[in-house]
């Protein structure tokens, strides 16, 4: 009973949701995130080596018609051309003298996506280089300003391109027209570059066609193709849900628009042929146009065109002309994509919904889940497979519905779960930090005794000097002494995604890279002792101004693979740490930094898995701790990038100081105090040196410190 009563509410559930996309179909959240699934799928099949051809019926690979590619043309009113051309706009007998030019080599078509819609003393002198020839297109456009009317004539020539209708205007917000003024129209082909942005301010479609004040007119893409093939304005049928020119069944929406796909993107524009409109106007090129469509519009910035001059589309930026050409391509390669009716894809979601209602119903756990991931997935990939053949489908509609529906149904097991964690939470939250917690409630498991071997950081650090620090002073404020300067550094550690382990007095021990795993853990150690030491720096001066006595601290870290996990009694007290060999050494390099007088050292393993903070480590020495029989290399970690003739001094004098070659050692550690008479390890090697000239090593000396003590 309880299974048919799940399915029944999924029933329900899926009629809600269905009626919520209906009546809530243009809410800002739903259009929004459909748009950005509409954008995957068109980036997916732009990067595609192959490229759809999106006749509806029959579906086949192929790739882009090369024929078609190279009949494109464009020309660039560019940077160049402004410069030697000049100031913008330019009179118009320039582009009298450019057609002039550019016939000269029998284009096709061409096409000047720039307005004109006043009248100028050069008008005359470009309409006579146009009617010379019956290839030449303008454009105009539309706009909101009610009170801007164009002379009869200018409107006439319009209309000659224009179809009467008794139809209502398709975009309501249209007051008047933006037009290319007679003489200049009088024998030009002519269509509209009307572009509509979504909500997001993004180009996805294009008006195939404007209805306005009692006539149709068509866009300069449908325009061109029209001219090109020779087909007349009679030639035009328009249906409900398609705008015909003959050949070509163009799919639209409730206003005129379709969907552009795309040739022009930024990755794909150089495969096209870009002229500057300069070159061609002076003749610095010589090419055969034959056939060719000529596309003139504004590449330059900030100058504006009759379309925009650059425009943000799924495929990123491009220009105007582009995207016109990329409509214009379109209705050329018969390459269209058709949304589906929202009926079909209501009864589609509906069947869709119940069946998640069903797998909700019959399966639990983590085969709910996947079962369910694996529909939404089959739908995704439907849903590009339709792309794919020229359709489109509400994607968002399927995937925020089954996420919805999910959620819903499985509340139930969602508040045990809760109540799991919550009593996880409420056993560890008290002794570990934050991050493990989240950890132990995505893997309970971890709760136990277990552990696992894992490659790592670790920081040590401790204050100089704490214990006669303790001597001296009452506990009170030895306690508010230590809380400060523990309070401090915790907000460093946390802030670079360290876990702190523990405080062991006023020592700390941090982790890097567990219990989440951290492929940077060596950097995140690095930046953090860097940064504690920032702050024990801002917090000496703070005690100095306050007259207190100063406290510092010595940091050690070390990498490599060490065992992590809950270590203690199962069921009664537990602590989340890490043991091993290379934690011990991490423990023993922070002790060594009062031996050489430096705040922070690091391992070699450190050193060699730190990637961005490379400049910061200089070598100090070569170290042999107690149990061990291998010596390790011993790193200083500076503030700042450490002087490249300081490293270079340092490995230079410790390999003559191991070869006990005392004077070519003494020289380099020389010039280290040269470009710093502070520098401490200088100090220290220059004081071996002489000691070891007085009293010789023994002939198996190796130069190893020998750490003799834990």
């Amino acid at each position: 009973m309880k299974k048919y009563r799940l399915i029944l509410i999924s029933l329900v559930l899926a009629f809600l949701l269905v009626s919520i996309f209906f009546l809530f179909s243009n809410f800002s959240f739903w259009s929004r995130v459909e748009l950005i699934f509409h954008d995957i799928r068109v980036n997916y099949f732009l990067d595609s080596p192959e490229t759809m051809n999106l006749s509806h019926g029959e579906t086949k690979l192929v790739r882009v018609d090369d024929s078609i590619q190279s009949k494109i043309v464009f020309v660039d009113i560019d940077e160049k051309s402004l410069n030697e051309i000049g100031k913008w706009p330019w009179d118009r007998n320039i582009y009298a003298e450019f057609i002039s030019q550019i016939e000269k080599f029998n284009p096709s078509l061409v096409l000047l996506d720039l307005y004109f819609p006043e009248k100028s003393e050069h008008d005359e002198e470009l309409a006579e280089t146009i009617n010379r020839y019956n290839n030449i297109g303008c454009v105009y456009n539309f706009t909101t300003q009610r009170y801007l009317s164009p002379d009869k004539k200018t409107l006439d020539n319009i209309k000659d391109w224009a179809i009467k209708t008794d139809m209502d205007d398709s975009i309501g917000e249209i007051k008047s027209i933006l037009p290319t003024v007679s003489p200049i129209s009088d024998n030009s082909f002519l269509g509209h570059d009307l572009l509509l942005r979504d909500i997001d301010d993004i180009y996805r479609k294009i008006p195939i066609y404007v209805i306005y004040d009692g006539y149709i007119y068509p866009s300069i893409s449908a325009i061109m193709y029209m001219k090109y093939k020779g087909y007349k304005l009679k030639d035009i049928e328009l249906n409900e849900d398609t705008f015909s020119l003959r050949d070509r069944d163009i799919p639209i929406d409730e206003i005129g628009q379709t969907f552009v796909d795309y040739y022009i993107a930024p990755e794909t524009r150089n495969s096209f042929r870009h002229i500057s409109f300069v070159d061609m106007l002076n003749g610095r090129v010589q090419m055969n146009l034959k056939d060719k469509l000529v596309l003139i519009g504004i590449t330059a910035k900030g100058i504006g065109s009759a379309a925009q001059d650059r425009v943000l589309t799924p495929v990123g930026e491009i220009y105007g002309i582009e995207y016109i050409a990329n409509s214009m391509l379109n209705i050329f390669q018969n390459r269209f994509v058709k949304e589906i009716p929202l009926l079909y894809e209501n009864l589609a979601f509906l069947f869709f919904a119940i069946l998640l209602g069903v797998i909700d119903s019959t399966l639990g756990g983590w085969k709910n889940l996947i079962i369910t991931l694996f529909a939404v997935i089959l739908v995704i990939v439907l849903s590009f497979w339709l792309y794919n053949i020229g359709y489109y489908n509400n994607l968002a509609k399927f995937i925020i519905g089954a996420f919805i529906i999910y959620l819903v149904l499985t509340f139930y097991k969602y508040l045990i779960e809760q109540k799991e964690k919550a009593n996880i939470r409420n056993m560890f939250s008290s002794y570990v930090s934050e991050n493990i917690v989240s950890e132990l409630i995505k893997n309970p498991a971890m709760a136990k005794l277990q552990g696992h071997k894992r490659d790592m950081s670790v920081l040590f650090s401790d204050i100089v000097g704490f214990t006669g620090y303790t001597e001296k002073h009452n506990p009170v404020n030895v306690v508010e002494r230590l809380n400060e300067y523990l309070d401090e550094m915790t907000d460093v550690i946390i802030k670079n995604g360290g876990t702190l382990d523990k405080f062991v007095g006023d020592e700390i021990l941090v982790l890097f890279g567990a219990p989440l795993k951290q492929e940077n853990h060596a950097d995140l150690a690095t930046k953090t002792a860097i940064d504690m030491r920032n702050k024990i720096e801002k917090l000496k001066s703070k005690w100095m101004a306050k007259s207190k006595e100063i406290l510092d601290m010595g940091i050690g870290v070390n990498s490599g693979e060490m065992l992590v996990g809950n270590i203690g009694s199962e069921g009664r007290k537990m602590d989340y740490t890490v043991i091993g060999d290379n934690v011990n050494l991490g423990a023993r390099i922070e002790g060594l930094t009062r031996h050489y007088g430096i705040k922070i050292l690091a391992s070699e393993a450190t050193y060699k898995k730190s990637v961005h903070y490379k400049e910061h480590f200089r070598f100090v020495d070569r170290v042999r701790v107690v149990g061990k029989r291998n010596p390790t290399k011993i790193y200083q970690i500076d503030i700042d990038p450490v002087n490249e003739l300081i490293k270079d001094y340092s490995e230079k004098g410790y390999q003559f100081y191991r070869s006990k070659k005392w004077e070519e050692a003494e020289y380099f550690y020389s010039k280290i105090l040269e470009e710093d008479p502070r520098d401490r390890v200088a100090k220290l090697f220059l004081n071996k040196i002489n000691y070891y000239r007085n009293n010789p090593p023994s002939p198996d000396w190796d130069g190893v410190y020998n750490l003799d003590k834990k």
